[in-house]
């Protein structure tokens, strides 16, 4: 046992663990694809200088990368020993996505950066995104009739893209020659890299800290903590062996399921994992490498055992025998497109299906057991450019002796995410018409599995390609759900059964796929993509069976359901009286109101409160002129606002309403909805202050600077109802500054509110100026107003100093941290006075 001390111990250890998260957030902050910046399809860990075992990773990435990354550094460190390979030196980072080398499908590029301390190397550095496309015969790389890989896109052995810290154009050339929509990958490239060289710099921090030595013997000290750990777990399990097997449906070529049978034998405090006799290497593209087919193994096992600390050692004690001859053990030149989304999952369920035999209560149904992926590429005649477009979607989870499955659940392998409609649309010439969880995918029974589906896509009216048009042509990778999702057998129980086939449609009849294929209509038109749901297991939840209505494949509780009230008055006095009679939650635009409802229903805790929908009052509807002010209604959205015709001092206003987010967003947000969240973050707030607005409340008069009283606090009560906002009419102009992550959805890392009037010789008369996302409420600039009235404007910017932002308290959080949100919002406010001046300039030209 290790003699370092058990606090510095768990220091070191939560320190590795937060270098790999910051790794994480920056790959996806900084990403150009949705697939990597929204749906977080990516992983960052740290590795052993060594055997390039696994020392930490990132808690936001990627399960299936767990294993898959750990063997890519081992086999990278020996092609270098054996010569194949250049040594590394500071500054280096290795490209290679060659699946027979450790890693997945092509598509899933791996990035790797050696770490030195005084000349010595010190350990590895790895990442790994999914690029939208690598080449191949089909936009998006998951080939359906592909044979061998070359079919399926690029293969890159390791070869350094980066020497010592400058890009090798060269070998970037050689990538961008053979990939579609290549000027877009430069700026995931970048990203890629950037996340490493982040994790290095926080590395060294800790190594400045503790000393090489120290970290050493930690490292070691964890890992042989986490091998202890799991064979405590192991040791719970009934000695034995247990059998199970899972299909993978067909291979996209021959019409053939293909079986997965596996052993578990469980001896002391060791499993063992052996799939002899399942199907012998196929000719599409559902064969897995062998890092993949372990790596789905740990997962599966991590699953079951979530608490034991993920590194190396949490899976020496597992013991898995090289599936040789058989679709998991796929070697060069076999296609192996669909063994991270698809036939990953496949051998995860056939170790849950295993394993429930032993532990039961610890072991869930088996869930959707798809990642949905969906490709379509084309040209967009209004962009003037190729595109490639990847989605990933949700699926039900199986549920377990305790529990209801999740409704909409990444997949078995994975905490990727569905990337947000309203990005996917700005990104791609397509409209979706329904986003919802589909009623009887998931399996009856108590507790029941979940939901997911349809998505339903269509392309955007006007847009140019629209969907199945211009040469763009759909694929959809996910397998066809011919065998429905199973639950354990237990007892006089059958198996229990759910999930729904997995099918699309193009406007007018729906086709099932017949497996993995292309689309092969041009035609316009929509395409509706439906996702299986989770099984539930046999047994029933102890004491809470009778009276459960799973019909649906949803919870729902007879006697214990609480009913909620639904309010659609059509006058103001109805409303008020509802909300005097009543709690409710009022419902303007519903940007607020239904992500919180679907972030606890999906969590299993459907209570909320009644809704009073005020959209039917027409009196709070419109911009107004009153003569000495403007009133805007509190249903008045953020495009109302944005299409109104306004004088220059709400510019401000009408730009933060831009910024609000995707036009979806912009078309049902409110801006008095926004600023009754009273969130920090709030778009509207900070130009509210600026212009000295005032709330109707209940038809009393609050200023915005008594409105807002505190973190998503404000001043009306939980009877009143803010009927509108009435802005003072003021000479000056207004404008608005915003730094966020992304550009669309964007949560503010800091924002900036003007309104600034100048005399005729370009002197400020009168600023008021609000920054938002940088405390609890937002706040003016009190000293920096003084200071600027009768100041050039030209000149205001040079005048902005660290002490006019005393009043401010940013916060440390996964989007900046506070010095970073200080430091941006003062240089915004100097940004702003200098977009103010350019403007008064040329008015005065």
């Amino acid at each position: 046992m290790s003699a370092i001390d058990p606090l510095t111990l768990a220091v070191i250890q939560a320190g590795l663990q937060q270098v790999c998260n910051e790794m994480d957030v920056a790959f996806s902050r900084s990403a150009f694809s949705p697939v990597i910046a929204e749906a977080d399809d990516r992983s960052d860990g740290i590795y052993d200088r060594d055997t390039g075992a696994l020392i930490a990773q990132g808690e936001y990435g990627l399960p299936v990368f767990v294993g898959t990354m750990q063997h890519s550094t081992g086999e990278l460190i020996r092609l270098i020993r054996e010569g194949r390979v250049g040594a590394p030196e500071p500054g280096d980072v290795y490209i290679v996505n060659d699946p027979y080398l450790g890693g997945t499908h092509l598509m899933d590029v791996r990035f790797v950066r050696p770490v030195f301390v005084e000349g010595e190397l010190f350990c590895w550095l790895q990442n790994t995104g999914h690029w939208p496309d690598i080449g191949g015969a089909v936009p998006g790389g998951f080939s359906a009739h592909a044979t061998e890989v070359e079919q399926e896109g690029l293969r890159l052995p390791p070869v350094k893209l980066f020497k010592r810290g400058a890009m090798d154009q060269e070998i970037f050339s050689i990538i961008c020659s053979n990939i579609r929509v290549a000027d877009q990958r430069i700026g995931d490239i970048k990203a890629q890299g950037a996340a490493l060289a982040v994790g290095e710099s926080r590395l060294m921090e800790l190594l400045a800290k503790f000393g090489r030595a120290t970290l050493d013997e930690a490292i070691a000290e964890i890992r042989a903590r986490s091998a202890e750990r799991m064979r405590a777990e192991i040791r719970q399990i009934p000695d034995g062996t247990y059998r199970s097997e899972a299909f993978v449906d067909s291979d996209g070529v021959v019409d053939e399921p293909l079986r997965i049978a596996l052993t578990v034998t469980k001896a002391g405090d060791t499993l063992t994992f052996d799939f002899a006799g399942s199907s012998p290497p196929c000719r599409g593209p559902m064969n897995s490498v062998v890092a993949t087919t372990c790596s789905s193994v740990y997962l599966a096992v991590k699953h079951v055992f979530p608490d034991v600390p993920i590194n190396a050692g949490t899976f020496e004690p597992l013991v898995i025998r090289r599936p040789e001859g058989t679709f998991l053990d796929a070697r060069y030149p076999r296609p192996v497109s669909g063994c991270a989304a698809e036939v990953s999952q496949r051998i995860a369920e056939a170790v849950f299906l295993a394993l429930v035999q032993a532990i039961p209560d610890r072991v869930t149904a088996a869930p959707a057991g798809t990642s949905g992926n969906f490709a379509l590429g084309g040209f967009d005649p209004e962009k003037n450019a190729a595109y490639v477009m990847y989605q990933i979607t949700g699926g039900g989870y199986g549920g377990n002796a305790d529990h209801d499955g999740l409704s909409n659940g990444c997949s078995t392998i994975g905490i990727s995410k569905t990337a947000p409609v309203e990005v996917m649309e700005q990104y791609y010439p397509v409209l979706f018409r329904r986003f919802a969880l589909r009623e009887g995918s998931g399996g009856a029974g108590a507790p029941p599995g979940r939901l997911r589906g349809p998505l339903r896509g269509r392309a955007a009216a006007g847009r140019g390609p629209r969907l199945l048009r211009d040469g763009s042509r759909p694929f959809r990778p996910a397998r066809r759900a011919r065998r429905p999702r199973r639950g354990p057998e237990r007892g006089a129980h059958p198996p229990r059964r759910g999930g729904v086939h997995p099918a699309a449609s193009v406007e007018g009849p729906e086709h099932r796929h017949p497996g993995r294929r292309p689309g092969r209509d041009h035609d316009p038109g929509r395409r509706r993509l439906r996702r299986p749901g989770g099984a539930r297991p046999g047994a029933r939840r102890a004491g809470r069976g009778a009276g459960l209505l799973h019909g649906r494949g949803s919870r729902s509780a007879v006697g214990e359901a609480r009913v909620m009230r639904y309010f659609r008055p059509t006058t103001l006095a109805d409303a008020l009286a509802i909300r005097r009679e009543h709690a409710v939650t009022v419902l303007a635009g519903g940007t607020d109101l239904y992500p919180a409802a679907s972030a606890r229903r999906a969590w299993g805790d459907p209570a909320q409160a009644d809704i009073l929908d005020i959209s039917g009052i027409a009196e709070l509807r419109g911009i107004a002129d009153e003569g000495d002010h403007w009133r805007i209604g509190a249903l008045a959205t953020w495009t109302d606002l944005i299409r109104a015709d306004l004088p220059p001092l709400l510019d401000g206003l009408k730009a933060a309403g831009r910024a609000v987010g995707g036009v979806q967003i912009q078309n049902r947000g409110t801006l008095v909805g926004n600023a009754c969240t009273a969130s920090p973050a709030g778009d509207g707030i900070p130009n509210l202050l600026a212009l000295d607005a005032a709330f109707e409340v209940s038809g009393r008069a609050i200023a915005a600077a008594d409105f807002f009283t505190g973190y998503r606090a404000t001043a009306a009560g939980p009877h009143d109802l803010v009927t509108a906002i009435r802005i003072p009419k003021r000479p000056g102009r207004g404008h608005f500054e915003k730094l966020g992550a992304r550009r669309y959805l964007v949560i503010s890392i800091a924002m900036v509110a003007f309104a600034v009037e100048t005399d005729p010789a370009g002197r400020i008369r009168d600023a008021r100026i609000a920054v938002g996302a940088c405390a609890a409420v937002a706040r003016r600039l009190a000293a920096l107003e003084a200071e600027l009235a009768g100041q050039p404007l030209a000149e205001a910017p040079g005048l902005v100093a660290a002490h006019h932002l005393a009043g401010l308290a940013p916060i440390d959080d996964v989007r900046a941290s506070a010095a970073y949100r200080m430091a941006a919002a003062r240089a915004l406010v100097a940004d702003g006075l200098a977009a103010l001046s350019r403007t008064s300039d040329r008015r005065a030209a």
